[in-house]
């Protein structure tokens, strides 16, 4: 469990990047994430490439990593690729939004599912992992004051669905591109 708290408390400490973007003008927020994603994209192709970068990487990170991280890129990589792709690519106020879902909604719906989860539901999931994605995503729709009610409940269940069945990639990407193409198609059709 210790080692499922390091690594959400990293995944939570992500929302710093949506709200940055309340304070900081988009261009400066793209290059700042532009700067860690290559970043972390070098540190990711030298692991992968170079056995002492590797055993670094390993003695700092490798107690936080899932198995399959050893053979792609961690989830941090793939959250920094969503949040650029999400701000370059959407209305500012969806790319808040579907970073929040993957940031707030699925970090505390795996630490309370593998914490409190009884009840398995699909794969990994479980049925209190999924309510806890569900209602928090709920409100980082009802409480942001420029998502529309209704445009937001469907990117909230089009991120919860990529979070369910999009299993053979990885979630901190799948959640905020799948939920903001949906968002930002409905957000074009109802103008």
């Amino acid at each position: 469990m210790r080692q499922e708290i390091s690594r959400k408390a990293i995944h939570l400490g992500m929302a710093v990047i949506p709200l940055a973007s309340v304070f900081v003008a988009r261009p400066l927020l793209l290059q700042g994430i532009g700067v860690l994603l290559v970043i972390a994209l070098s540190i990711e192709l030298g692991r992968h490439h170079l056995p002492g970068v590797n055993q670094r990487f390993q003695a700092l990170f490798g107690p936080m990593l899932r198995d399959s991280e050893s053979r792609k890129m961690t989830g941090a990589t793939y959250l920094l690729l969503a949040s650029f792709i999400s701000f370059w690519l959407y209305e500012l106020w969806i790319a808040q939004v579907v970073i929040l879902f993957v940031v707030i909604s699925d970090g505390l719906s795996a630490l309370l599912g593998k914490w409190l989860g009884k009840h398995a539901f699909y794969g990994n999931k479980t049925w209190e992992g999924n309510a806890v994605f569900l209602l928090t995503a709920f409100f980082i729709v009802y409480l942001h004051p420029h998502c529309p009610l209704g445009v937001g409940l469907l990117g909230m269940t089009a991120a919860f669905l990529a979070d369910v069945l999009i299993l053979k990639y990885d979630d901190n990407l799948t959640i905020p591109l799948v939920s903001g193409v949906i968002m930002q198609l409905v957000t074009w059709v109802r103008v």
